[in-house]
C-alpha cells in the first residue's frame, strides 16, 4: 500500500519534537529517582537489595524511552502533551512497539546520537531513528479506533 505524500503542515515541527523529547527524558529521570531514594532507604537493611533497586530504575528509564512512543496510539506522554504522534511512513497506522525500539535505539549509541539530532535538523522530517523504524512523526491527536459493532444476540424461540 502506497501513502500519500505528508505536507510539511502534517509534519511535527522542531520544537515540538523536541519539547515532547524534553518531556518524556524528565519522566525518564524521575523514574531513576524514585528508584534511587528507594535504594538509599535500603542500604541500611540489605546493600545487595539497594543495588538492585538502583538496577531496576536504569531498567525501568531505559524501558520506559525504548517503548513509550508505542503505546496510545503512537504517542507518549511528551508527544500527547505536544500534540503529535508517530506513525508507521507507509500505512500511517499507529508505532508499535517494534518500532518504538528500532526509533529510540540510535539515542543510546554513542556518537549517533548526536548525528541522529543533526538529520533531523538537516532534514526537518525524519532522523536517523525515523528512517530506521520507517516512521515520521505528525501533528495532530491521532483519530478515534473505529466503533465496535454489538452483536445482536438471536433470541431463543420457546
Amino acid at each position: 500500500m502506497r501513502r500519500k505524500a505528508r505536507s510539511d503542515a502534517e509534519i511535527a515541527t522542531l520544537y515540538q519534537r523536541l519539547a515532547a523529547h524534553f518531556i518524556d527524558s524528565c519522566i525518564m529521570v524521575a523514574l531513576m529517582l524514585v528508584f534511587v531514594i528507594l535504594a538509599a532507604m535500603m542500604e541500611n537493611v540489605s546493600s545487595h537489595l539497594a543495588g538492585a533497586m538502583r538496577v531496576l530504575g536504569g531498567l525501568a528509564a531505559l524501558a520506559y524511552r525504548l517503548l513509550v512512543d508505542g503505546f496510545r496510539q503512537g504517542q507518549g506522554v511528551g508527544k500527547r502533551r505536544m500534540g503529535i504522534r508517530v506513525v508507521a511512513s507507509s500505512t500511517g497506522h499507529p508505532c508499535g512497539l517494534g518500532q518504538s525500539v528500532v526509533r529510540a535505539l540510535p539515542i543510546f549509541i554513542p556518537f549517533i546520537g548526536p548525528a541522529d539530532v543533526f538529520l533531523l535538523l538537516v532534514n526537518k522530517r525524519r532522523r536517523l531513528g525515523d528512517f530506521l523504524a520507517r516512521t515520521e512523526v505528525l501533528q495532530g491527536n491521532p483519530p478515534p479506533p473505529p466503533a465496535r459493532k454489538k452483536r445482536q444476540r438471536a433470541k431463543k424461540k420457546g
